[in-house]
Protein backbone atom coordinates (compact mmCIF):
# COMPACT_ATOMS: atom_id res chain seq x y z
CA UNK A 1 0.00 0.00 0.00
CA UNK A 2 1.42 3.50 -1.09
CA UNK A 3 -0.85 6.03 0.07
CA UNK A 4 0.06 9.83 -0.95
CA UNK A 5 -1.43 13.12 -1.18
CA UNK A 6 -1.48 14.82 -4.85
CA UNK A 7 -2.70 17.57 -6.34
CA UNK A 8 -4.90 16.13 -9.77
CA UNK A 9 -6.24 18.63 -11.69
CA UNK A 10 -7.72 15.95 -14.34
CA UNK A 11 -7.52 12.42 -15.46
CA UNK A 12 -4.80 13.95 -17.67
CA UNK A 13 -2.37 15.13 -14.78
CA UNK A 14 -3.03 11.66 -13.22
CA UNK A 15 -2.54 9.37 -15.96
CA UNK A 16 1.35 10.76 -16.25
CA UNK A 17 1.44 10.12 -12.49
CA UNK A 18 0.84 6.52 -12.94
CA UNK A 19 3.05 6.06 -16.07
CA UNK A 20 5.41 7.51 -13.95
CA UNK A 21 5.17 5.47 -10.89
CA UNK A 22 3.94 2.21 -12.12
CA UNK A 23 4.63 1.23 -15.95
CA UNK A 24 7.65 0.52 -17.87
CA UNK A 25 9.87 3.38 -18.98
CA UNK A 26 9.64 2.05 -22.86
CA UNK A 27 5.65 2.48 -22.49
CA UNK A 28 4.76 5.37 -21.09
CA UNK A 29 3.82 7.73 -23.77
CA UNK A 30 1.57 4.23 -24.80
CA UNK A 31 0.20 3.89 -22.19
CA UNK A 32 -1.07 8.04 -21.77
CA UNK A 33 -1.91 7.72 -25.39
CA UNK A 34 -4.38 4.97 -24.68
CA UNK A 35 -5.95 6.70 -21.63
CA UNK A 36 -6.60 9.98 -23.33
CA UNK A 37 -7.46 8.92 -26.43
CA UNK A 38 -8.37 5.52 -26.83
CA UNK A 39 -10.18 5.22 -23.31
CA UNK A 40 -9.30 1.31 -23.08
CA UNK A 41 -6.45 0.64 -21.17
CA UNK A 42 -7.87 1.62 -17.65
CA UNK A 43 -10.83 -0.20 -16.76
CA UNK A 44 -12.58 2.27 -13.80
CA UNK A 45 -15.48 2.66 -11.04
CA UNK A 46 -16.26 5.72 -9.88
CA UNK A 47 -19.02 6.79 -7.14
CA UNK A 48 -19.35 8.91 -3.81
CA UNK A 49 -15.81 10.69 -4.62
CA UNK A 50 -13.48 7.14 -5.31
CA UNK A 51 -12.32 5.66 -8.01
CA UNK A 52 -10.82 2.05 -8.82
CA UNK A 53 -8.21 1.65 -12.09
CA UNK A 54 -6.60 -1.04 -12.87
CA UNK A 55 -3.98 -1.36 -16.29
CA UNK A 56 -3.57 -4.06 -18.85
CA UNK A 57 -0.52 -6.33 -17.86
CA UNK A 58 1.03 -5.16 -20.58
CA UNK A 59 1.66 -2.02 -18.59
CA UNK A 60 1.57 -2.70 -15.41
CA UNK A 61 2.27 -6.03 -13.33
CA UNK A 62 2.73 -4.87 -9.69
CA UNK A 63 1.01 -6.93 -6.91
CA UNK A 64 0.47 -3.64 -5.01
CA UNK A 65 -2.83 -1.54 -4.13
CA UNK A 66 -2.06 2.16 -4.60
CA UNK A 67 -4.02 4.52 -2.80
CA UNK A 68 -4.09 8.01 -3.79
CA UNK A 69 -5.81 10.69 -2.24
CA UNK A 70 -6.44 13.84 -3.87
CA UNK A 71 -6.23 17.28 -1.72
CA UNK A 72 -9.29 18.75 -3.37
CA UNK A 73 -11.64 16.85 -5.48
CA UNK A 74 -11.61 16.54 -9.13
CA UNK A 75 -14.05 16.43 -12.15
CA UNK A 76 -13.77 12.61 -13.88
CA UNK A 77 -16.56 12.15 -16.31
CA UNK A 78 -18.83 14.61 -14.52
CA UNK A 79 -17.83 13.07 -11.63
CA UNK A 80 -16.16 14.27 -8.71
CA UNK A 81 -13.12 12.07 -7.47
CA UNK A 82 -10.83 12.70 -4.34
CA UNK A 83 -9.63 9.17 -3.19
CA UNK A 84 -8.24 7.02 -6.41
CA UNK A 85 -7.55 3.12 -5.65
CA UNK A 86 -5.15 1.53 -8.62
CA UNK A 87 -4.45 -2.08 -8.80
CA UNK A 88 -3.58 -4.62 -10.99
CA UNK A 89 -6.80 -7.45 -11.14
CA UNK A 90 -6.18 -8.85 -13.87
CA UNK A 91 -4.10 -12.31 -13.25
CA UNK A 92 -4.91 -12.64 -9.81
CA UNK A 93 -5.72 -15.80 -8.68
CA UNK A 94 -10.01 -16.05 -7.72
CA UNK A 95 -9.64 -16.08 -4.11
CA UNK A 96 -7.73 -13.43 -4.36
CA UNK A 97 -10.14 -11.32 -6.97
CA UNK A 98 -13.01 -12.11 -4.57
CA UNK A 99 -11.24 -10.79 -1.64
CA UNK A 100 -10.48 -7.35 -3.54
CA UNK A 101 -14.06 -6.92 -5.18
CA UNK A 102 -15.78 -7.33 -2.14
CA UNK A 103 -13.58 -4.33 -0.67
CA UNK A 104 -14.28 -2.29 -3.67
CA UNK A 105 -17.72 -2.76 -3.44
CA UNK A 106 -18.12 -1.49 0.25
CA UNK A 107 -15.63 1.14 -0.78
CA UNK A 108 -18.09 2.30 -3.69
CA UNK A 109 -20.94 2.34 -1.41
CA UNK A 110 -19.99 4.15 1.00
CA UNK A 111 -21.35 7.72 1.52
CA UNK A 112 -18.76 10.48 0.41
CA UNK A 113 -17.14 11.46 3.68
CA UNK A 114 -15.39 8.15 3.45
CA UNK A 115 -12.48 9.67 0.94
CA UNK A 116 -12.37 12.51 3.68
CA UNK A 117 -12.35 10.21 6.84
CA UNK A 118 -9.23 8.13 5.10
CA UNK A 119 -7.39 11.17 3.82
CA UNK A 120 -6.94 12.08 7.65
CA UNK A 121 -5.14 8.36 8.19
CA UNK A 122 -2.10 7.60 7.75
CA UNK A 123 -1.14 3.76 5.64
CA UNK A 124 -1.61 1.62 8.75
CA UNK A 125 -5.15 3.12 9.53
CA UNK A 126 -6.04 2.52 5.41
CA UNK A 127 -4.84 -0.90 5.63
CA UNK A 128 -6.85 -1.57 9.09
CA UNK A 129 -9.54 -0.06 7.45
CA UNK A 130 -9.61 -2.12 4.14
CA UNK A 131 -8.96 -5.44 6.21
CA UNK A 132 -12.07 -4.66 8.69
CA UNK A 133 -14.40 -3.78 5.15
CA UNK A 134 -13.08 -7.18 3.53
CA UNK A 135 -14.22 -9.18 6.48
CA UNK A 136 -16.87 -7.52 8.32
Amino acid sequence: FIANNNIFQSTHYFYPYIADNYVNKSLHQDFIDDCLFKNSVLGDERCNRKAVVSAENRFYSGDEMVILFNKIPFIWDNELVQMIIFFNRRGKNYSKLQMFNASIAAFMHANAGVAQKLSAFDAREIIDFLVHEMYS
